[in-house]
């Protein structure tokens, strides 16, 4: 609140003329060195993949998901290259298992000390990212089993779920995060814990003077008031943002109902019905996505002609008790997951089908403009 300004004198954070300001949450990886020894990497490739430390940040070597090489974003180590993905055979909500195929980078032998795969779930209008725990093969079919808490919410909503047998086929997947499958260039993997992070250079880089950034933090800028006391009258005009983390799905995997809204618990009803709904059959309690800019609290904060880039969650989140604002002019782009998110929700978990009424109509989101912005890449 001490930040506000006033309707004659408002608070203005803005570039000067012909400035190109950043605020930035990540740092640069330097002192690549190329060839790798390390046992799961393939012979013919160790001279193709380069290393280096992650950056120390408070004594610890910085973790992360995401990697931008040149202002590229970089895909992390996967089984498929280009986004692909293959069907999976079964899901059983009882045994909590997947089953895949056997393939060349499937096989109890290469992934046996891949102690960080995940795997890719696309299951109707969502992703779930689960931590591989194990992987059986049998007869040519590979068992998955997953790590808590993914593995019971996965399993237990019923809504969205892998479709098995339906009228296009079962639903698909892809293994991710393996060194093991570190074999295409433009690919990545962080080693944990040791921070090691080793990348396959496309053929137009070079690592001895490419700008490798990882970002260090999932939020850039907070603005946070309270009904009595809001934040006023902050102006945004002409500045970037990029570099943000998202590291839950490391500690805690992500199922989603939708629109990015982790899941906090999730189960099937065994009589449907509830007040609010007669019909309903399951329950589902979620929580908000992160943010790179987060506004609590807040009249007249405005952003103008600002970009939001390389932001690995939601990028602009008016969250809660926010009037009169506005976002115009603006780029959003490289997004990973919402580019804006507007609305009062109730704080902490809260079950997705029951209404949200404000003990005061104060908490909620209004005479919010969105205006001539452009969405790409999200």
């Amino acid at each position: 609140q001490d930040d506000s300004g006033t309707p004659d004198s408002p608070t203005v954070i803005c570039a000067v003329d012909g400035a190109h300001p950043v605020i930035s949450g990540g740092v640069a990886v330097m002192g690549w060195k190329r060839g790798c020894s390390h046992p799961a990497v393939p012979e013919k490739l160790r001279q193709k993949i380069w290393s280096a430390e992650a950056p120390l940040i408070g004594n610890r070597r910085v973790e992360t998901r995401q990697m931008w090489v040149n202002g590229h974003k970089v895909q992390r180590a996967a089984q498929f290259p280009d986004g692909g993905l293959e069907r999976m055979i079964d899901f059983n909500p009882e045994e909590q298992t997947i089953t895949i195929p056997v393939s060349q980078s499937v096989n109890s032998e290469r992934l046996q000390n891949a102690g960080q795969l995940e795997m890719i779930v696309h299951q109707r209008w969502a992703i779930a990212i689960l931590r591989v725990k194990s992987i059986d093969v049998k007869d040519g079919q590979a068992v998955v089993r997953f790590h808590e808490p993914e593995s019971h919410l996965e399993f237990a909503h019923p809504w969205p779920q892998p479709v098995i047998g339906g009228e296009k086929g079962n639903s698909s997947f892809c293994l991710i995060n393996a060194l093991e499958l570190l074999d295409q260039p433009g690919e990545w993997f962080q080693e944990y814990p040791s921070g090691t992070i080793y990348y396959y250079p496309q053929a137009s880089e070079n690592m001895e003077t490419a700008e490798v950034i990882i970002p260090t933090l999932e939020t850039l800028v907070t603005i946070d008031g309270t009904l009595s006391r809001p934040v006023k009258h902050i102006q945004f005009n002409g500045i970037t943002f990029a570099h943000t983390s998202w590291m839950r799905p490391s500690f805690q995997g992500h199922v989603t109902l939708q629109g990015g809204f982790p899941l906090l618990d999730a189960y099937k009803l065994q009589e449907p019905g509830l007040p609010e709904k007669a019909e309903l059959e399951n329950q589902a309690w979620i929580t908000r996505p992160e943010t790179a800019i987060r506004v609590r609290g807040a009249e007249h904060i405005d952003f103008k002609h600002c970009t939001f880039r390389h932001l690995s969650s939601t990028g602009l989140d008016y969250e809660w008790a926010v009037t009169a604002s506005s976002v115009e002019d603006c780029q959003f782009t490289d997004i990973g997951g919402t580019a804006l998110l507007v609305g009062a929700f109730p704080d902490g978990g809260f079950e997705t089908h029951i209404p949200f009424i404000p003990a005061d109509v104060r908490e909620l989101c209004s005479h919010i403009t969105i205006r001539n912005n452009f969405i790409s890449n999200v």
